[in-house]
């Protein structure tokens, strides 16, 4: 199977052809009906799979790229606004949420569970009247010290790099571990309590 694209197979007369294309269409306005059409025909389209030889080549070819942070600030804006992004709803943030809501904080009004914040990060909560973040980590998959510490390191590396630019921006930031929300989700968030002395403003209001 040829493994070159529908683009390096194409001749220099075809190449000359579409970038013709795409100066005349360039800024011009798709009526809905087009739009639609386009869009039935690109997820009917058959596509030529991918072998494992292009993966490889494709995977060496960006291996130790570097990318500019304002091209960073654009791959994490576009993945925060993808609305067909999925996230998982663990065992321990199910807990945390949970603590949340004895507490008299309500869903989606005093707290935001998958939250995108400042084209930073999407965060597992976000209480926005008291500007607080809380970030539910687990043990294996950001690297805990008591039980993992040789595991994923690169992922603890980045959560602190996360956490400091959620700081520089005026969050609170609270990380808690997969073992600590185990052995008591409600000393977690009492931690929170304590330190930001937060106003249950919702049973307030009832």
């Amino acid at each position: 199977m040829n493994s070159t694209s529908t683009w390096q197979r194409r001749s220099d007369a075809q190449k000359k052809r579409f970038a013709k294309y795409a100066v005349w269409n360039k800024g011009k306005q798709l009526s809905t009906k087009t739009r639609r059409k386009m869009s039935i025909s690109a997820k009917t389209r058959k596509r030529t799979p991918c072998t494992e030889k292009t993966k490889k080549l494709l995977s060496a070819s960006l291996k130790g790229r570097a990318l500019s942070v304002e091209h960073k600030r654009k791959l994490r804006v576009a993945t925060l606004a993808n609305p067909n992004r999925k996230f998982s709803n663990t065992k321990i943030e199910q807990k945390i949420a949970a603590e949340l809501e004895n507490r008299g904080l309500v869903r989606n009004i005093d707290f935001f569970q998958n939250f995108g914040i400042a084209d930073i990060k999407n965060v597992d909560f976000f209480l926005p009247q008291q500007s607080i973040v809380i970030e539910c980590d687990g043990c294996y998959w950001h690297s805990c010290q008591l039980h993992y510490p040789n595991v994923r390191q690169e992922y603890r590396k980045l959560d602190n790099i996360t956490a400091e630019r959620l700081k520089r921006a005026g969050y609170s930031v609270y990380r808690f571990w997969e073992h600590e929300i185990n052995q008591s989700a409600n000393a977690c968030v009492e931690k929170c309590y304590n330190e930001k002395k937060l106003l249950v403003i919702s049973k307030e209001a009832g």
